[in-house]
């Protein structure tokens, strides 16, 4: 089967490299166990997120009532396969609210070691860079860490991958149909996978330089099918047969018993092919359930992945500095073109223009930045095939083609810009391992160093001061340790004999650094943060603390005795998964019957009639915290310090709840300061 791998990864030594040296291994295992280490520490101290309690429990469901808890296919809950794992971690460590975590921690950990699979096509350097990036990243860290879908959507894409450059010819059919199955029956973007993946194909397979279409992966995929027809055919009958395996509540389930035979035979299936997936993801689209600005997957890789974006930044240049004179004038023709449509946003704003509106653009940044986007990913895809560099072309491809499809698509959610960060990770270090990069390891090194620190400082500092936002201190010192650092770099240092700078190395070092103290900031000093944009809506940590302490105490503290618990409305979730397994919990009661909980959790101080509220204490609680930003208010300044020390420039809101506690009851309450009113729910 005709392969990108076939290419070698484009690299110029890939698969030829000295095997890693004594202190290179010991540097890896290093940033593994560091990897493991943030995604498996204190796994259950984070509240449980609305979007976690819900796959909680059906994981639950199905895990207590096999026969008839199965999981029926809900658009709205994504694909199957996530409750079908879930009980044998439930058999496995017991049906603790945070036992689902478990299966996202440890996808999370494959994730980390998935360039060990693909060390023929790495250099050492190449190697620990991208292990370190992946281990340490603050995005990925943080949905190890939380129990949703990507994670098993990102082993099927592995998959996928393993069977197209690792797997012998005739099993990399199975392996590719199976990593894609995985998405499939997981969620839904693996429509958008697909549609990104033949786009890819198609658009080699038409391409006028650089390539006849018989040497085309559409055609090498008509060809490999050809020859190995069984595996073909096996391949896809075993795709076919788990698919509706796992539709059916294993068999279980087919359709509607009422409806006509292929209603009754089929439906269920056909409710996970197009029927309920594509309609309804098709309507969120079109009403942005959870709106942003169309380059919301760009702010949230410069928050919480800062040097990623410096990466990118970097890369463009490096791109159009080594660029021919044909496509430095195109790109500069481009560039025109940009400031004659800027001048005519002024009079006539171009985010109101047909254009506009079909890309959802909420400002003008979101207009250029969707035009940037889609001329970028057109030109290096085209030019790295013009240049037979078939995995950068792909790999390239994927990575704009995803951001610009996700910043695209109507609701704007931070758990899918870890699709982008991944193949832009894949991307860069495949780029940079090709070309070279700033690679000054001699006296002068020292000085590349300063001149692009001080270069930068120097910059934000005059843009601060342009922006004229906040005190003045910080932009002048700024200005001033550029200038300084500039002037020393022309100064040559003196450098110790036989001793070497690498500027590359230096700025790497500072980039892993800042990614790891931005994964603790975010995972673990302010972890499930009202502030943190991440987090979304998130239970909060007061609302945990108290939840865990009545949970505590009904399954040991009080042998013998029994609290009954009450929860309604906002409360249900996820206050449902937080108390599993203890049966005096109820979500529904007659209203006369309220007066007879110890513990309620309800909406509103005046729930209960006078003189029955006499005989609890009551409390508002934090239930959910968010952080909306006003992106109108954002400039450099609010956008950097944000990516740096995580503090918003508008105030997070928060919704609650009431908790009454009968006086009668031994459970004490928390101690936890009145919240200051927030603004509303997203």
């Amino acid at each position: 089967m005709n392969s990108i791998a076939d290419a070698r990864l484009d690299s110029k030594n890939a698969g030829e490299q000295a095997p890693m040296l004594r202190w290179e291994l010991l540097l890896l295992l290093i940033i593994l166990g560091i990897g493991l280490f943030l995604r498996w520490y204190s796994l259950d101290t984070r509240a449980l997120h609305h979007d976690e309690s819900l796959h909680v429990m059906y994981g639950i469901y199905y895990y207590d009532r096999p026969e008839t808890g199965f999981y029926r296919y809900d658009p709205m809950l994504h694909g199957p396969l996530l409750y079908n794992l879930l009980p044998h971690f439930y058999a496995l460590f017991g049906d603790d609210p945070f036992t689902g975590r478990i299966l996202s921690a440890f996808l999370g950990s494959c994730l980390i070691f998935a360039p060990l699979l693909f060390r023929r096509y790495l250099t050492s350097t190449t190697l620990l860079l991208l292990t370190a990036v992946l281990s340490f990243s603050p995005m990925l860290v943080y949905w190890s860490r939380f129990l949703r879908h990507d994670g098993l959507v990102l082993f099927g894409m592995l998959a996928m991958a393993i069977g197209a450059f690792l797997a012998r010819s005739d099993y990399k059919i199975l392996l590719v149909s199976l990593g894609m199955l995985v998405q499939f029956v997981t969620k839904e973007n693996a429509y958008v996978t697909t549609a990104i993946l033949l786009g890819y194909l198609i658009f080699e397979a038409v391409f006028p330089r650089g390539r006849e279409f018989a040497d085309s992966h559409v055609a090498s995929a008509f060809r490999y099918c050809k020859e190995r027809r069984w595996q073909f055919v096996l391949a896809c009958s075993i795709v076919a047969l788990i698919y509706v395996y796992l539709f059916t509540g294993g068999f279980r389930f087919f359709g509607n018993m009422e409806g006509p035979w292929w209603e009754r035979s089929f439906g269920a299936v056909l409710d996970g092919l197009y029927r309920k997936s594509i309609a309804y993801w098709a309507s969120h689209h079109e009403m942005e359930r959870i709106k942003g600005p169309f380059l919301f997957h760009f702010y949230m890789m410069s928050w919480y992945e800062l040097p990623f974006v410096m990466v990118l930044f970097y890369y463009l240049f490096d791109f159009y500095r080594r660029a021919s004179r044909r496509v430095k004038t195109l790109g500069f023709e481009f560039l025109l073109v940009l400031l004659i449509l800027l001048v005519v946003d002024q009079a006539y704003p171009l985010k109101d223009t047909p254009i506009g509106t079909f890309l959802k653009a909420k400002d003008s940044k979101d207009f250029f930045g969707a035009l940037l986007l889609l001329f970028h990913s057109v030109l290096i895809t085209s030019m790295h095939l013009i240049r037979k560099e078939r995995a950068l072309a792909f790999f390239g491809y994927w990575f704009f083609a995803q951001f610009f499809t996700y910043c695209f698509l109507g609701e704007k959610v931070p758990w899918l810009s870890v699709y982008p960060f991944i193949a832009g990770c894949v991307y860069f270090a495949l780029y940079f391992q090709r070309y070279p990069r700033l690679e000054h390891a001699d006296s002068d090194g020292l000085s590349v160093l300063l001149r692009i620190v001080g270069g930068a400082a120097t910059l934000l500092g005059v843009i601060f001061v342009l922006e004229g936002s906040g005190t003045i201190r910080l932009p002048l010192f700024l200005t001033a340790l550029g200038i300084v650092l500039t002037l020393l770099s022309w100064v040559r240092p003196a450098v110790p004999k036989g001793y070497a700078v690498s500027p590359s190395m230096c700025l790497a070092i500072i980039a892993l650094l800042f990614m790891l103290r931005t994964s603790i900031l975010v995972n673990f000093t302010k972890e499930g943060s009202a502030e943190e944009l991440i987090s979304q809506v998130h239970t909060t940590q007061d609302f945990h603390s108290l939840v865990m302490r009545i949970r505590n105490e009904e399954l040991g503290s009080f042998p013998g005795e029994t609290r009954k618990i009450y929860g309604e409305k906002d409360s249900v979730w996820p206050l449902t998964s937080y108390l599993v397994g203890i049966k005096s919990y109820r979500y529904y009661a007659e209203e006369e019957e309220l007066g007879d909980f110890d513990y309620l959790f309800v909406n509103g101080a005046d729930r209960l009639p006078e003189e029955v509220a006499k005989e609890y204490h009551i409390e508002r609680v934090e239930l959910r915290g968010w952080w909306v930003p006003e992106y109108s208010m954002m400039g450099l300044r609010q956008f950097l310090g944000y990516a740096v020390h995580h503090k918003p420039w508008n105030k997070p809101g928060f919704s609650y709840v009431h908790f009454y506690r009968k006086k009668r009851s031994a459970a004490p309450l928390p101690e936890t300061p009145e919240p200051e009113t927030g603004s509303p729910a997203p």
